[in-house]
């Protein structure tokens, strides 16, 4: 009986775990970054449309929506995990642009639908607002501020 206690022990604190793992990485995804780069805005936002894509995405050649608007661009990348937002700005009076990116939204992982409760099981699904996959929406972010610095680096004049 004492070695069914603790396998549901263990159980119960390995679930507590993984849910206190995926909502800090929710939380970091959400949370807005932000670095400069000496480079022009319009290129820096093509380096972040191409790097925060999967090898998967690149190959089927979908275009990534960038918006320019009052000297800024804006780069949204959507997957199942939530949508992850660049939006670059030029650097007052330098040749350069300020990179801020978060995740715009974040997918939740959804409840089963215990006897047909339907509607009734999405009430603690919003209050528990699990995140689905942020280690995703965060790997995009650190795949397109890498590719950014890397081409920073080459930019020539700049010691590096």
């Amino acid at each position: 009986m004492e070695h069914l206690t603790i396998a549901i022990l263990l159980a119960v604190l390995g679930g507590g775990a993984f849910c206190a793992r995926r909502d800090r990485q929710g939380s970091a995804a959400v949370r807005p970054i932000s670095a400069e780069f000496p480079l022009p805005p319009g290129l820096a936002a093509d380096i972040v449309a191409e790097a925060a894509l999967t090898e998967r995405e690149r190959t089927r050649g979908g275009p990534v929506p960038v918006t320019h608007g009052a000297g800024r661009c804006r780069v949204e990348v959507a997957c199942r995990a939530g949508a992850m937002v660049f939006e670059v700005r030029p650097l007052p009076g330098a040749a350069g642009s300020r990179v801020v990116a978060r995740a715009e939204q974040v997918s939740v992982i959804p409840l089963p639908d215990i006897a047909g409760a339907g509607s009734a099981a999405e009430l603690p699904n919003r209050m528990a607002g699990l995140p689905r996959h942020p280690a995703r929406l965060l790997r995009r972010r650190e795949q397109a501020f890498h590719a950014l610095s890397t081409a920073a680096r080459a930019v020539p004049g700049r010691a590096g």
